[in-house]
């Protein structure tokens, strides 16, 4: 299935899924080389990204461009949302020949900078009573719209926009009826965690039983040990049988192409 990006004018530059982070590039390259006011929107923009790509969120958030056939969906859209640091869905209605906002799918993912995620080394004992992902290394990303399938939606994103084996994979999966969070944790060592009941500093952890970095294995064991942990997991394994592997590099931002002083992006 192709997608593509279409700019305000509604003009479609259409292309395969993974290939839409490149897209991406080039469109920033060419909006950077109009001003050097718009090279210093984008240098301030990307100040806040160290963890995950920003190239998206700059030309969908930012410059207003939609992504054709989000997830690979057929007949969707994913479209900024003015003022907001969030996305919105809009899906195509044949009687009307247009896209219309679709109800159940407003502001489902948002900008993934460290700002917004709120990315930082975990520390249960800072009080925090909300959801996370706990990375391999012991990093802590915090959902920015509701929880974790849509951050999970979101992180998906930024692999399959970028990584050919990851999307080709992944479209093998019956995404609309899975948990995201599940996927994710197919590709990525992650600890889904959850505090229970505040009160009492009780959470709850799931995990991958063979998709577990030593780190996490010792944080929970911790966690367990210090009679914190009221639901230890269900283990992934046993609801799916894919391969867990560790794809986490597909997803972080390994390359990023930044200005410098004497040529623009």
């Amino acid at each position: 299935m192709n997608s593509g990006l279409i700019d305000k004018n509604g003009n479609k530059i259409e292309c395969a899924y993974y290939e839409i982070e490149e897209l991406c590039i080039k469109i920033i390259e060419n909006y950077c080389a109009l001003s050097n006011e718009n090279n210093q929107k984008f240098i301030e923009f990307a100040a806040y990204y160290t963890y995950f790509s920003l190239y998206f969120d700059f030309v969908v958030g930012e410059l207003g461009y939609n992504l054709i056939n989000p997830w690979l969906q057929k007949n969707f859209l994913l479209c900024s949302t003015t003022g907001r640091r969030n996305y919105k869905q809009k899906k195509y209605d044949k009687s009307l020949d247009m896209y219309v906002p679709y109800e159940y799918g407003q502001a489902k993912i948002g900008y993934s900078s460290d700002k917004d995620l709120q990315i930082k080394p975990f520390n249960q004992k800072s009080g925090n009573y909300y959801p996370t992902f706990i990375t391999e290394n012991l990093q802590e990303m915090v959902p920015n719209v509701n929880g974790h399938r849509e951050l999970a939606k979101q992180i998906l994103n930024l692999g399959m926009i970028k990584d050919k084996t990851l999307c080709e994979e992944i479209m093998k999966i019956d995404f609309k009826n899975t948990d995201a969070a599940e996927i994710l944790m197919w590709y990525w060592p992650l600890l889904r965690f959850d505090n229970e009941d505040e009160e009492r500093k009780e959470c709850s952890i799931i995990y991958r039983s063979d998709n577990i970095s030593k780190e996490q294995e010792e944080l929970k064991e911790k966690l367990k040990k210090e009679g914190k942990l009221s639901w230890i997991c269900f283990d992934q394994v046993t609801r799916s049988r894919a391969i867990a592997r560790d794809w986490s590099y597909k997803f972080y931002n390994k390359e990023r192409r930044m200005p410098n002083e004497n040529q623009r992006l």
